[in-house]
């Protein structure tokens, strides 16, 4: 399933957000400790057996470091994260500041 999410990073993630959410993504994010940048979010096991068209992903700690060095020993919780990233239809992104070491992966920044 891993083949089929899109890989995405946005610095300065409020203006990717607002244009995110104008074409009716979601926000996940692993629980409430996550901030979202005000945004209303969803968590991932609330999410389970949903659908969305789009989703944008605020990775957690352990995501974050899965997605900057593509090391899987990273990910603590594989099952939760396998529902996060198989609920959109039509795309996935991950709102992070820095580098992300997945190949092929597509980065919006925010011009501002």
């Amino acid at each position: 399933a891993t083949d089929r999410v899109r890989q995405h990073r946005c610095n300065g993630a409020r203006r990717h957000l607002c244009g995110g959410t104008e074409l009716g993504a979601i926000v996940l994010r692993h629980d409430r400790r996550q901030a979202c940048d005000g945004y209303s979010a969803v968590n991932f096991g609330q999410a389970k057996g949903r659908t969305y068209s789009r989703v944008l992903i605020y990775p957690n700690g352990p995501l974050t470091l899965f997605l900057r060095t593509a090391d899987p020993s990273r990910i603590t919780s594989p099952a939760k994260y396998y529902v996060a990233f198989t609920r959109a239809r039509q795309s996935v992104a991950f709102v992070m500041a820095g580098a992300c070491a997945w190949p092929g992966h597509h980065v919006y920044e925010s011009p501002d």
